[in-house]
């Protein structure tokens, strides 16, 4: 068996006054230990204080072990336990939320070197900021709760081995527990076989949400609003979000916005608290490798086509033609093996001959671009002979009449012209048609 984690170690010290069984407690204690969680120890140790006087603010008290003060942090609620209340001593917090996922209650992250230790006794201190000792323990093994998925809970001065009620008082009611005196090493001759023991689960007076699970594009700006309400649905005010984005980030407040660097499925976990109430939320974010591109280029409309299987938010990010730009709404959906269209009229877009129309990334990013080669604006024949480009020089060309059906060309002259236009290439046509035709006629 592995050393005993050393965290669980230090909250037991919080129960060391309570060595003489049937004593009277006043102030915060130590109420249960997990120390040895079945399987794995790493992430999965905490310890449970209780507050059976007047509230207290334990944000600025020390977990001793080791010979060091390890400094706690609060997670979620509040560092205020009040009278009767519980708060819960974490090795990592997100492990527990995980572990327990009905705990609505105060947590506090504490780092400890080791964890706590499994095969050895060792004496754990919980000290007030001046410092003074308000509780210490020392527990061993042969107490109970080594590796079966139980923990230890303080009851009536002893401690029992019984199935873990963080948050909640242990049920007595039931015979089969382990009983040991805490700093004893040997138990008491009852069967070391524990009956289940009713967890009383938290009755959340808060609710918290964070929408539906949702599929982006890597490099996409994400937004994120948590909406929290009362048990009647009436709004809760002074409410504080934190917000872990799954990939390591953290965030707090609502709205929040945050990028993901890398395609994967993340799992983004909402902690609501005013001071008084908590609750959380959580939801998956699917992040994938966009396969936009800017389609089918007009003056009427622009195509932003998504080549992928799955569909992508692509609110925030920006299109760009020429000097104009337009960027997507919030929640705009770019549809698998669909085109987006974009009307000029909705965008303010304008599209020109020659000018680049790009897609861009919210961060800036840029996607892909296509330039237009030929004109973007259909024009009528008609029109297209008056406009004729500045650019070309203008000629009078004469056509005389020798003879009946009969046509002098010798004064005619060509003009050598370069044009890259294609409505040059319509007036060039048009004129060639219009010879032809005076040519049939006499």
């Amino acid at each position: 068996m592995k050393p005993l984690p050393r965290f669980v170690q230090v909250l037991f010290i919080i129960a060391c006054l309570c060595a003489i069984p049937h004593a009277a407690h006043a102030g915060v204690y130590i109420s249960e230990i997990m120390y040895d969680p079945a399987g794995t120890d790493d992430k999965h140790e905490w310890v449970e204080v209780h507050n059976d006087g007047a509230s207290v603010d334990i944000g600025a008290w020390k977990l001793f072990e080791g010979g060091t003060n390890h400094g706690l942090t609060v997670v979620s609620v509040s560092a205020l336990i009040p009278t009767g209340g519980y708060a819960i001593i974490a090795s990592d917090p997100a492990t527990f939320r995980l572990d327990y996922p009905t705990f609505s209650g105060t947590i506090l992250d504490v780092s400890l070197s080791g964890g706590l230790n499994n095969t050895s006794g060792e004496t754990r201190a919980l000290r007030t900021d001046a410092p003074v000792d308000m509780d210490s323990v020392t527990y061993a093994p042969s107490i109970g709760a080594a590796g079966d998925g139980n923990s230890l809970h303080k009851s009536s001065g002893s401690w029992v081995a019984a199935a873990p009620t963080p948050g909640a008082a242990l049920n007595t009611s039931g015979s089969n527990t382990t009983q040991t005196t805490v700093g004893s090493t040997a138990s008491s001759t009852t069967p070391a076989v524990v009956a289940p023991v009713q967890r009383f689960a938290v009755e959340p007076q808060m609710y918290v949400s964070i929408g539906e699970d949702r599929t982006v594009g890597v490099g996409s700006s994400v937004i994120f609003t948590a909406r929290t309400s009362g048990l009647k649905g009436e709004p809760v005010g002074n409410v504080r979000v934190l917000w872990n984005f799954g990939d390591g980030a953290q965030g707090v407040g609502s709205p929040i916005q945050h990028v993901y660097t890398y395609p994967g499925v993340y799992a983004v976990v909402a902690d609501a608290t005013n001071d008084v109430y908590a609750a959380t939320d959580r939801m998956h974010v699917t992040v994938v490798e966009p396969q936009l591109r800017v389609g089918t280029v007009t003056a009427d409309y622009i195509d932003i086509e998504n080549r992928g299987t799955t569909e992508i938010d692509v609110g925030g990010w920006v299109v760009r033609a020429g000097t104009t730009t337009f960027a997507f709404p919030r929640n705009t959906i770019a549809l698998p093996q669909r085109a987006l269209r974009l009307p000029s009229s909705v965008t303010k877009l304008r599209v020109e001959s020659f000018s680049e129309v790009s897609l861009f990334y919210p961060d800036g990013r840029i996607v892909g671009s296509v330039v237009p080669k030929v004109a973007v604006e259909s024009v009528p024949l008609a029109a297209a002979v008056r406009a004729t480009p500045a650019s070309v020089p203008s000629k009078v060309v004469s056509v005389q009449k020798a003879a009946p059906h009969v046509i002098d060309l010798t004064n005619i002259e060509t003009i050598p012209v370069q044009v890259e236009s294609s409505l040059w290439e319509q007036s060039k046509n048009f004129f060639s048609r219009m010879y032809a035709s005076i040519f049939a006629t006499l």
